[in-house]
């Protein structure tokens, strides 16, 4: 998520942290307007994508049986047989429990006792859930009396002087066993850091 959101404001990143800042902003401001206006000609019970995997889904457990168990435990005879439990919302393949959206295999035994399968949907897929996310409006900010600060010299902050050393920049990383112990002296005697074979003392023993 981080990374998308980097991408995406990806010119503002460059500007100054005031100007940055108003630039997310009306980003944000102009995306939940469009999604909220596109929301209000939605008709369906489930954000349209996740309508469309809905019919995936029951599509793809056309041809399997299933055989009840209990009154919530059910066995799915796919390609690999599994366990579904409607009351604790579990199937053996993990899918519903990861993504909070029925899979194949439950969605087959709902449809087989004739239940409502949007009973077995987290309500975070619902269009009235994705509606009340973008039902706050980002409110605009005017500068029409506000002082303009652009020709101050005061008011803009120039960055710090910085004097290029000389030589080519290293490409390697600092840091670790490996550069402590390249600054040392080792000896040869005793290959132990710190001292060379003229000061050595397990030399001299």
């Amino acid at each position: 998520m981080a990374e998308s959101f980097n991408s995406w404001i990806l010119e503002e990143r460059a500007l100054p942290i005031t100007s940055c800042l108003d630039g997310i902003r009306i980003k944000i401001m102009e995306q939940m307007a469009k999604r909220r206006e596109e929301s209000r000609l939605w008709t369906t019970f489930l954000c349209p994508t996740m309508e469309n995997r809905l019919k995936v889904l029951v599509k793809e457990g056309f041809g399997w049986d299933v055989l009840r168990v209990s009154q919530h435990l059910f066995e799915v005879r796919s390609p690999i047989s599994h366990r579904v439990d409607l009351k604790d919302w579990t199937c053996s393949c993990n899918q519903w429990k990861v993504m909070g959206f029925p899979c194949a295999h439950a969605i087959k035994c709902i449809t087989k006792m004739k239940l409502n399968v949007y009973d077995f949907i987290d309500h975070y897929f619902t269009v009235e859930a994705y509606r009340s996310s973008y039902s706050h409006t980002i409110n605009p900010i005017p500068t029409y009396d506000k002082p303009d600060v652009e020709s101050s010299n005061e008011a803009i902050i120039k960055p710090p002087k910085y004097k290029r050393g000389a030589g080519r920049p290293s490409s390697k990383r600092k840091g670790g066993f490996a550069y402590f112990h390249s600054k040392q002296n080792r000896c040869r005697v005793c290959n132990e850091y710190g001292h060379n074979k003229r000061n050595c003392q397990g030399g001299k023993k």
